[in-house]
């Protein structure tokens, strides 16, 4: 086929083929760019973390943990309660860096930064010291497992 024969063939098609074809093909590079954006900023579903020492309860609180986590710090300031920051205190250590593996495996993809720096981020209370120390506990553990 030549160039000229396909020129021909386009010329012969009414405005309506002709707007139709065209609205397709933007259509169909549209959703191509959305795809490979939403590829390329990183995975939206986060398998439960798995180690070779995580049981599946184990996955199960560190995934919970770390959506708990996540759920009070979104928005303006630690929202409604202290308690995910607590349990998480309370974890092992193998289940502390767990957590703070799998929040960034989740969020950090965002551009929103890690589990360190959203903790940082917090507006922790003005006059509500256990808040503070609460962070502070939290921050110094991190620095003792040198999670950045």
């Amino acid at each position: 086929m030549k160039v000229s024969q396909t020129k021909k063939e386009y010329d012969s098609l009414s405005s309506t083929s002709k707007y139709t074809a065209w609205g397709l093909v933007v259509i169909l590079l549209g959703g191509m760019a959305i795809y490979y954006k939403g590829k390329k900023s990183g995975n939206t579903f986060v398998p439960l973390p798995n180690n070779s020492n995580s049981t599946e309860t184990e996955a199960s609180i560190i995934r919970g943990l770390a959506l708990a986590l996540h759920n009070e710090m979104k928005g303006v300031g630690v929202n409604s309660s202290i308690d995910p920051f607590k349990d998480y205190l309370a974890t092992t250590d193998r289940i502390f860096v767990s957590v703070y593996n799998d929040f960034n495996k989740m969020y950090q993809a965002d551009g929103d930064g890690t589990l360190r720096e959203w903790i940082n981020g917090e507006y922790w209370g003005m006059f509500d010291n256990s808040n503070k120390t609460i962070k502070e506990s939290i921050t110094a553990r991190m620095d003792n497992l040198n999670l950045q």
